[in-house]
């Protein structure tokens, strides 16, 4: 085997187990539970949200256990819409978030979902993308999971252990 070869090899080899880690540690977040006072912990999802340099907080709904985010404008390929006048000659989407605390005192789980808008030069209205949609940009992904991550080292005081929870309700 070639020394190129190999070190091919090698950096696909840690590519894949850089994925696995990060896959991993999106499972957990997604899959965490999290029991305490639900209006403490969405003001917690709220300071994460605004510490993060391309979010605001717009609306903080403690009856309905959600914070939703105001909507940002990027191109498709992720960069940032240039004219403040919200005129382009490409395609646009904006981009907000919902986070809702599901669940009751016995447990929640955090649903973070992105709310997307397609503005395409010379129509007149916006389209909406549903999560999946395959007209959905890759950095729109990346970002919610960036963001279901922050919020998941965020709420660490709040988290439940899986085991002990089995283990209480036999």
């Amino acid at each position: 085997m070639s020394l190129r070869f190999a070190s091919i090899v090698v950096g696909l080899a840690s590519v894949a187990l850089a994925a696995c880690a990060s896959s991993a540690a999106l499972r957990a977040a997604k899959d965490a539970r999290y029991a305490g006072p639900r209006s403490a912990m969405l003001e917690v999802v709220a300071e994460t949200v605004n510490a993060r340099s391309d979010l605001r907080v717009q609306r903080l709904e403690l009856e309905r256990g959600l914070v939703v985010t105001s909507g940002t404008g990027r191109f498709l390929d992720g960069t940032e819409e240039p004219r403040a006048d919200g005129s382009t000659t490409r395609s646009l989407v904006v981009t907000r978030f919902e986070i809702a605390l599901v669940g009751s005192a016995n447990g929640y789980r955090v649903e973070v979902t992105p709310v997307m808008l397609l503005r395409r030069p010379g129509y007149p209205a916006p389209v909406p993308l549903a999560a999946g949609d395959p007209q959905t940009p890759g950095w729109v992904v990346g970002k919610t999971e960036k963001l279901t991550l922050a919020i998941y080292d965020a709420l660490a005081d709040f988290r439940v252990d899986a085991t002990k929870t089995a283990s209480a309700a036999r």
